[in-house]
This record gives structure tokens, C-alpha cells and sequence, in this order.
């Protein structure tokens, strides 16, 4: 019987262990999306060599500069948040959920980069297809990663101050 009982404290502690800690991540995680959400601008503004670096490496063959690249990608960037602006208006209206939201979002992003790809480059639609969408994966994905980095950061930093 003891024995059983120290298992279930031991249980019990982990229990109140994980609530902590999941709490405290929790905390942690939405400090850390209010803080995205005040500073999209900037995070974007900063996201847009991400997306110039993958262009330029990903279309070599028709010799274009970085700053080419950049300028395309500001372009496409541009073109992304006047459909979102656009659409997110309608979805509003008709009130879909947030993951509804965020996924036409992302989709209406890769139509704008295959359509800049498609203009910009002259490619036919599989073409543009193929690289406007490998360089918004890519990008997004590097974006995704580099703020998830900037999460653990930030959780680190605030668990050493309390």
C-alpha cells in the first residue's frame, strides 16, 4: 500500500508541476502573440530579406540583383495585404473564425507571390506556380522558425527574472 500511495503523490506533484509550468508557458505564449500583434508591422518590414534572399537564390537564371528581388517581393507583399484587406472585410462581415482567417490569409499571400512571379518573370503558370510558391514557403517557414526562437528567447528571459 505504500508503495501505491507514493505513486499517487507522485502523480499528484507532477500534476501540479505540468499546471505550473503550462500555465506559466501559456502566459508566456500569449505575452508573446500580443507583442507580435503590436509590432506586425515591424516584424514584416524585417521578414522582407527573408523573402528577397529565398527569390534571389531560388531564380538564378534571370540574373536580377537583390534589390530586383527586394522591390518584386515588396510588390508581391503589396499586392498580399490589399487582397487581405479586401477579403478579411468580407470575412468580417460574414464571421469566420480566426483559423479560417489566417489560412485564406496565407493562401491569398501565395496567389500574390505566383501572380508577381507569373508578371515579373514572364513565366507561364506552372512555372510561377512552382517558384512563387517555393519561395513563400521557404520564407514563411524561416519566418516561423526565427519566431519561435524569439519565443524560447523570451521565455528564457522571463523565467530568469522571476
Amino acid at each position: 500500500m505504500t508503495l501505491l500511495k507514493f505513486y499517487e503523490d507522485l502523480d499528484k506533484n507532477n500534476q501540479e508541476v505540468a499546471s505550473k509550468i503550462s500555465s506559466v508557458f501559456l502566459k508566456t505564449v500569449v505575452d508573446f502573440n500580443q507583442f507580435v500583434k503590436k509590432y506586425s508591422n515591424i516584424i514584416s518590414f524585417l521578414s522582407l530579406p527573408i523573402y528577397a534572399i529565398f527569390s534571389w537564390l531560388i531564380v538564378r537564371k534571370k540574373q536580377l540583383n537583390y534589390a530586383q528581388h527586394l522591390t518584386m517581393i515588396v510588390i508581391a507583399m503589396a499586392f498580399g495585404y490589399t487582397y487581405n484587406a479586401l477579403v478579411l472585410l468580407g470575412l468580417i462581415i460574414f464571421k469566420i473564425g480566426t483559423l479560417g482567417v489566417a489560412s485564406i490569409s496565407l493562401v491569398l499571400y501565395l496567389i500574390s507571390f505566383c501572380i508577381t512571379y507569373k508578371q515579373c518573370f514572364d513565366y507561364k503558370w506552372p512555372a510561377a506556380l512552382l517558384k512563387g510558391t517555393l519561395v513563400f514557403l521557404c520564407s514563411y517557414i524561416t519566418q516561423v522558425i526565427i519566431l519561435g526562437i524569439g519565443l524560447v528567447i523570451y521565455f528564457i528571459i522571463l523565467k530568469s527574472k522571476s
